[in-house]
């Protein structure tokens, strides 16, 4: 029996999706290798995460409404948080700017647990009273979390991740891979403890 290859049989929803997503991603990687070729990493940092922002502010309203995240709420602040060395180093000049001090004995007790989701040092080294000092500065994958579940779910003491829905826009999500493709992923806690070193 001879299967039709996806050129000459109708794609599947899914099959469009995941193939618009591609080229998507590969727009962005282009763009992200151009800026860096004339202007830097940094710069091109800046101008993804200024495209994160902009995809954020041109949701619909409607889009915006059913996102439940709020001030002062931290569940997404308690896991392993991969970003990109780039961004790492960023994040650094930011707290030196700022002059925001990182707890290098959190980071050591951090890099040790074996779940860290489950663990008593879960918190990001940069949540501070429920809040996120290095807001401005916060690594791409921190700003597509945006939660669209009741918020009881997204207590920390009762609940867990797998029971939190969270929105995910297609651009969103290419431009945060293009990234992680062009720029060295790194867990962001084990970067910072060898860069503070």
């Amino acid at each position: 029996m001879v299967v039709p290859s996806i050129s000459a049989r109708r794609m599947s929803v899914t099959e469009e999706y995941y193939l618009s997503l591609r080229m998507k991603i590969e727009y962005y990687k282009s763009q992200i290798f151009s800026v860096i070729r004339t202007s830097g990493e940094m710069a091109a940092l800046k101008e993804v995460h200024q495209k994160m922002d902009d995809i954020m502010v041109n949701l619909s309203e409607s889009t915006k409404f059913r996102f439940t995240c709020r001030r002062g709420c931290s569940f997404c602040c308690h896991v392993e948080v991969e970003t990109s060395n780039i961004e790492v180093r960023s994040i650094l000049q930011f707290c030196k700017k700022k002059s925001i001090t990182i707890d290098k004995e959190y980071l050591k007790r951090q890099s040790k647990a074996k779940n860290l989701h489950r663990s008593e040092v879960s918190a990001c080294v940069f949540l501070k009273g429920n809040e996120c000092s290095i807001y401005e500065a916060r690594p791409l994958v921190c700003k597509m979390m945006y939660v669209v579940t009741d918020p009881k779910y997204c207590d920390t003491k009762t609940q867990s991740n797998n029971q939190v829905g969270y929105y995910k826009d297609q651009d969103m999500l290419a431009l945060y891979y293009a990234w992680c493709e062009v720029a060295r992923v790194v867990n962001l806690q084990e970067h910072l403890l060898k860069l503070l070193k």
